[in-house]
């Protein structure tokens, strides 16, 4: 009886061990998890760093676990943002609804009266082609010729007189003073002071020289051959010139121009051909002669 005693007691005992042994492992298990978790982390990453490719197969297979889970579309805004579609509402109708909708049987459309009968046409005119014997013969109106074309032609027409030309008279005029002899190299040096900036331009330096050029509007300029004695028998010298040109001197508008006297030069008409100013010269021994193709300013 002893030893089947012993012998069952010491299966208590190993049984009482590896239950003691199973409830230790998970305390040891927990003791030893900051070592292993450093050694898992070593490994780990001493094979990462010293294969790329075990990080290449631990990204894919993580992105495979995790693929799933994503949504591959997404719904668009506008789908988002559309408004629900109602159900339409059936109608239901009752079969006397449906009875009362039918189209009735159309009633046959009343008969038309008939058309009335075409109005007979009218009788057709007779032609007289031919006139009766006993009709008098008419005497027509005579036709009256036309009226002959008058070609006639004046031998003699009146000319008319020619359209007024100013350049031309102008022309003329200096022609006369030329014949009549009178000397027209006229310079500055001849006018007083006062006088020149009415007849001359100044040169760059602002001075009258004797090559000072007369002014724009100046058509010309003349020295009585004789002695006038001042601008009053200056006056009758210039009358005669114009004159002999067929011209005449009158008081101009402006009545001076640089405190000289001025007058207009004009024709039989009327036309204006030129304006005159009297000037009396430094030596005051004759007067000089200005002729203006425009007005003075």
């Amino acid at each position: 009886m002893a030893p089947s005693v012993d012998r069952s007691s010491r299966n208590r005992l190993s049984l009482i061990e590896q239950v003691g042994l199973f409830a230790i492992l998970p305390i040891r298990f927990l003791v030893r998890l900051p070592v292993l978790s450093v050694q898992v982390s070593q490994f780990v990453f001493r094979e990462i760093l010293t294969r790329p490719t075990v990080l290449t197969a631990i990204l894919l297979h993580g992105g495979l676990l995790v693929l799933p889970a994503l949504e591959l579309t997404e719904p668009k805004a506008e789908e988002l943002n559309a408004p629900e579609e109602e159900d339409e509402p059936i109608e239901v109708q009752s079969l006397t609804d449906l009875v009362a909708a039918s189209p009735e049987a159309e009633a046959p459309p009343p008969e038309q009266p008939a058309p009335p009968p075409p109005d007979a046409p009218p009788p057709e005119q007779q032609i007289i082609t031919e006139v009766p014997p006993d009709l008098p013969d008419e005497e027509l109106p005579p036709i009256d010729d036309p009226p002959p074309v008058d070609d006639f032609e004046d031998p003699d027409p009146v000319d008319q007189p020619p359209a007024f030309d100013q350049g031309t008279a102008q022309a003329g005029l200096i022609g006369t003073g030329a014949t009549n002899g009178l000397v027209d190299a006229v310079s500055a040096l001849s006018f007083k002071d006062a006088d020149q900036p009415f007849f001359f331009m100044p040169n760059s330096s602002g001075e009258f020289k004797a090559t000072s050029h007369p002014i724009d509007a100046v058509l010309t300029m003349y020295y009585f051959d004789t002695v006038t004695y001042g601008v009053n028998a200056g006056f009758a010298e210039a009358q005669k010139l114009a004159e002999a040109s067929g011209y005449f001197l009158q008081n101009a508008p402006e009545g001076n121009y640089g405190n000289n006297p001025l007058y207009t030069v004009v024709d039989a008409d009327g036309n204006v051909v030129s304006y005159l100013s009297l000037v009396l010269p430094v030596d005051e021994d004759s007067s000089v002669l200005v002729l203006w193709k425009t007005p003075p300013v």
